[in-house]
Formats: structure tokens, sequence, C-alpha cells
């Protein structure tokens, strides 16, 4: 919703863009980490059961939004036409594929 307001912005202000759209990047990526922090304190580590398993706070995914928030970040802060862009684009890929793969 932010990033819509901005969008009014874009053509007339390019700095008004530029906050807001750093401002979302970053606390996406608070967010996120704090939501990694709230999850790994449920009961899934008190009680290794099935239950608990299946019941408990994926702690895996609050990182998504921490890495749309990087995403974002990068697409300010790299050229989309460089070769930098898709290298960052991977190495972010391949974290979060190391999480999954040994998360399990």
């Amino acid at each position: 919703m932010i990033l819509l307001i901005g969008l009014v912005f874009v053509d007339r202000r390019r700095i008004v863009w530029k906050i807001l759209g750093n401002a979302v990047g970053w606390i996406s990526i608070l967010i996120g980490l704090v939501g990694v922090l709230y999850h790994l304190n449920s009961s899934f580590f008190e009680e290794r059961t099935l239950k608990s398993l299946t019941y408990s706070a994926p702690f895996a995914a609050p990182l998504a939004y921490t890495g749309l928030g990087f995403l974002l970040l990068l697409n300010r802060m790299v050229d989309a036409n460089s070769m930098e862009w898709p290298k960052w684009v991977l190495f972010m890929a391949v974290g979060v594929t190391q999480e999954i793969l040994f998360s399990v």
C-alpha cells in the first residue's frame, strides 16, 4: 500500500519514491527477522512429537518476508541490466534453498 502511494510521486518527486521504497524494504526485513525469533519460541522445540511438529509455528516462513525485503532493496541498489543483479538473486535463492534443505 505504501509503495502504491509512492507511485504517485515517482515522476514528480523521485526522492519520495526512493525513501518509501527503502523504508518498506527495511521494515520487511525487520518484521521477517522478528517473526523468525517469535516462531522459534513455539512449542516444537519443547516437545518433539508429531503433534507439535504439525501445529507449531513455521519458523522458516518469515524468512521469505525477509527475502522479499532484501530483493526490494537489491532492486533499488543494483542496476537490473548489469551482471551483478542476477548473481545477487542467485545468491539469495541458494541461501533459501540451503535453508529449506537443512531445516528438514
